[in-house]
């Protein structure tokens, strides 16, 4: 049987490095900023989480993949986080990747945006010089 039967209240977590580099950096990078205070990392399995200087809540999913995977990795977590089973806990949910998207995939992310009027958003982080883009 599959696993999801044998154990449906776990899953399996792999501990990646690199993820959690990302993740580090990430929260040293919106302190640094001073826009958001509160932050959070790992709660309630959102790999971070803040209070923007309006006192609304983001949510911040991090992905290893290439852009276009991200996203498609991201969305169903974000959204379980931010809204199972009917509740709206984010402002805006933002994935994070470390390579800018390319401009096919920065039409997509506002088109999603626009198609569905959910606050999502793509970030990256240029990790060799630990700088964070703007959204798009």
């Amino acid at each position: 049987p599959p696993r999801s039967t044998l154990f449906p209240y776990t899953t399996l977590f792999r501990s990646d490095p690199y993820h959690n580099k990302i993740q580090n950096v990430l929260s040293k990078l919106l302190k640094s900023s001073r826009q958001y205070r509160n932050i959070k990392v790992e709660e309630n399995c959102v790999d971070l989480q803040g209070l923007f200087s309006d006192a609304k809540l983001h949510f911040f999913e991090i992905k290893t993949d290439t852009p276009k995977n991200n996203i498609r990795q991201a969305i169903g977590q974000l959204f379980e986080y931010s809204m199972f089973p009917d509740k709206q806990l984010a402002e805006k949910i933002i994935i994070v990747g470390d390579t800018e998207p390319s401009r096919e995939v920065k039409r997509y992310i506002k088109h999603l945006r626009d198609k569905t009027s959910i606050n999502i958003f793509y970030r990256w982080i240029d990790m060799e010089n630990e700088k964070l883009s703007n959204e798009i």
